[in-house]
């Protein structure tokens, strides 16, 4: 049967009917050992797989045996509690129209957290929910001019001043993004420019050196005396007028002196405490100083009966004046 059959190559019908001639006495087949437990959920939320495996040990083939027949593997599905659901962003809005229809305003857009909406304990979105920009549009309104005021009083009646007027850019003001007015503010021109009809100048000089201190200076030499505002006796000039008046004073010491001698010259205003000019002589070093010089000028409003006059306060015995130390002073307008 073997010769004709192959009887032998089907081993299922061998082993039952000539095991011996075929050489399967020994021949063990395999069969499955028990399952195991099954495993645990392979997740701890929402749904998820147990498994439990077997062997084929029981017996394990053997001799040419067969193996165990199926799956050596088992799953099924296992659900556990549900799982927390994290919330997010939907995508933004357009932009919403700007707050104001001129000069700079405020766009906004806007977001949910509803992709998807947290649930279950879960997380809510992270960020800004709102988002905004400026938004720039035309500007509400450009600088107007306000009309011209009037002008100044002149300062002076004479001898030539300046007026002056104002106007203002606030008719409208310009808006945040709105352009100033062009042009300028502010105008001048000249007032009273005839020429004054009262004169008062004078020029003086020092008839000789001699020492002062703390004293009033007699500019005793009278070069001009225009008005006869200088007294040359008391060195003391008194406007005749109310107006702008200029004055200059010089000093020149061509003694020789030392380093420890010094002089101070102060132009004064009536007896006011503080000068309205001041000038200092020193020497610097021990050496021989053959000139030293100094000058004062200012322009001073005055009233009429204001004084001016010069002072020198020394240390040791200075010697100052002759010819080339001059005061000098003139009206430059009446006011």
């Amino acid at each position: 049967m073997n010769t004709i059959l192959n009887f032998c190559q089907n081993k299922d019908q061998a082993k039952l009917v000539c095991p011996n001639f075929c050489g399967l006495c020994d021949l063990v087949d395999g069969n499955w050992a028990d399952w195991s437990i099954w495993s645990g959920c392979d997740v701890t939320c929402g749904s998820g797989t147990q498994s439990r495996d077997r062997t084929c040990t029981n017996p394990a083939p053997e001799h040419g045996g067969l193996d165990c027949i199926g799956s050596n593997t088992e799953t099924k599905a296992c659900i556990m509690i549900p799982c927390p659901i994290h919330g997010g962003w939907s995508l933004w809005s357009p932009w919403g129209s700007c707050s104001v229809t001129c000069d700079v305003g405020i766009q906004r857009r806007d977001r949910s957290c509803s992709n998807p909406y947290p649930a279950l304990n879960g997380d809510h979105c992270f960020g800004e929910s709102r988002d905004d920009r400026i938004c720039q549009e035309t500007a509400c309104a450009n600088g107007g001019w306000s009309s011209w005021e009037t002008w100044s009083s002149c300062g002076v009646t004479c001898g030539g001043g300046l007026i002056t007027r104002q106007r203002y850019c606030n008719n409208p003001p310009p808006s945040l993004l709105g352009n100033d007015c062009r042009g300028k503010g502010e105008e001048y021109t000249l007032c009273n420019t005839h020429t004054c009809t009262n004169h008062v100048a004078f020029s003086t000089q020092l008839s000789a050196r001699y020492t002062t201190e703390a004293s009033v200076i007699v500019f005793d030499v009278i070069k001009l005396n225009e008005g006869q505002a200088y007294n040359p006796h008391t060195g003391i000039f008194t406007a005749p007028f109310k107006g702008m008046y200029t004055f200059a004073v010089y000093i020149l010491e061509d003694n020789p002196r030392t380093v420890s001698d010094w002089a101070d010259f102060y132009l004064h205003k009536n007896d006011d405490h503080e000068p309205i000019g001041a000038v200092d002589i020193s020497f610097s070093d021990n050496s021989i100083a053959l000139f030293l010089h100094g000058s004062i000028t200012v322009v001073e409003n005055l009233n009429r009966g204001d004084r001016i006059f010069v002072t020198c306060i020394a240390k040791g015995k200075f010697v100052h004046g002759g010819p080339f130390s001059k005061f000098s002073g003139y009206l430059i307008a009446e006011n």
